[in-house]
């Protein structure tokens, strides 16, 4: 799923016609954001994915960490048995994305429960991504480094290396747009443990 459409761009381009390239630039600029902020904004409830946790090097207590941003549990499993939902809570408690899974204390599971080998013993399956639909900041921001990526392959001069002005001045060159740069660095993910 994109984060804006192709007629979104079209608009914000201010273009007359249809380009086969605008649908690239999409796909690029959504990529340069997932891997500059290391999230996915969108899903749809066709995305559930697996992923596996360690009963002891991603459990701390109770909690369950997770590395990727969590939307909507699907299902978990601990060393084969199915927790049923009403034995766990998500971290925060109020808003999305969750960062965790915490087991109540009146739970009768254990997230550290494994019988050989506490490695992928965990299972969830779930959708990963920051939300359902990306936030409106983060489609402006698709919108103008689409754009920004759109207008690079007519320009006169090389953008992505340092020039050297007849002053004598070098000018180096911008890795993201500085609006981009701003909106994204708020939504970069960091390391909770």
């Amino acid at each position: 799923m994109a984060y804006i459409t192709e007629a979104q761009l079209e608009a914000y381009g201010d273009w007359a016609s249809t380009d086969a390239l605008l649908g690239d630039v999409i796909t690029r600029a959504q990529q340069i954001i997932d891997m500059y902020t290391g999230r996915t904004f969108e899903c749809t409830s066709d995305d559930e994915a697996v992923r596996y946790f360690d009963s002891i090097e991603d459990v701390e207590g109770y909690t369950l960490w997770l590395d990727k941003d969590l939307n909507t549990v699907g299902s978990i499993t601990v060393n084969g048995d199915v927790i049923p939902s009403s034995d766990y809570v998500t971290m925060p408690r109020n808003e999305k994305p969750y960062y965790a899974l915490k087991l109540r204390s009146t739970s009768s599971y254990d997230w550290s429960d494994y019988d050989d080998d506490p490695m992928d013993n965990i299972v969830v399956t779930a959708q990963w991504a920051y939300s359902s639909d990306a936030p409106a900041d983060i489609q402006q921001a698709c919108l103008r480094l689409a754009k920004y990526l759109y207008d690079q392959r007519s320009a006169s001069v090389e953008i992505d290396r340092p020039l050297l002005t007849a002053d004598g001045v070098t000018i180096m060159p911008m890795k993201l747009p500085g609006d981009v740069a701003d909106i994204l660095n708020h939504y970069r993910r960091g390391v909770l443990r």
